[in-house]
C-alpha cells in the first residue's frame, strides 16, 4: 500500500545564492537548524555552531525560486496527508487528512502512541 504525505510549502530558496549569504554572514559553519517564524514576525531563525541568529525574511526574499511564484499546490492537495505549520504553534504541526488511507494511518499512529493529536479550530 503506497502512502503519499505532502508538506505545506509557500516557497523554497535557491540554494546557491542563499548559501552565499549564509557564508557571508556566518563565515565558518553551515546552519545546524533553521525555522521560519509565522507572520507578523517573518524571521528565519538559524543556529550556526552554538550561536542563535535571526535573519529578516526581507533579506532573503530575493533568493526565492522563480517557480514558487506560480505554485499550484502549496498544501499538497493530491496527498493522503498534508502536514505543515499554519500559525506556528511551538511543537505542533497541522495535518489535513485527504483520503481514507491517510485517515487510517493517522488513527493507527494515534492508537500506537506515535502521534498526539488534537482538533484545530
Amino acid at each position: 500500500m503506497d502512502l503519499v504525505v505532502g508538506l505545506f510549502c509557500t516557497w523554497a530558496l535557491d540554494y546557491r545564492p542563499f548559501a552565499g549569504i549564509s557564508q557571508e554572514r556566518f563565515e565558518t559553519s553551515p546552519f545546524a537548524n533553521s525555522t521560519f517564524t509565522p507572520p507578523p514576525e517573518r524571521l528565519l531563525n538559524v543556529t550556526v555552531g552554538e550561536e542563535f541568529h535571526q535573519i529578516p525574511l526581507d533579506d532573503i526574499r530575493a533568493f526565492i525560486r522563480p517557480s514558487c511564484q506560480v505554485c499550484l499546490d502549496m498544501t499538497s492537495e493530491l496527498s493522503d496527508l498534508s502536514v505543515g505549520t499554519v500559525e506556528g504553534e511551538e511543537g505542533w504541526n497541522t495535518v489535513i487528512v485527504r483520503t481514507a488511507r491517510g485517515e487510517d494511518l493517522l488513527r493507527l499512529a494515534e492508537s500506537k502512541g506515535v502521534l498526539e493529536t488534537r482538533a484545530y479550530p
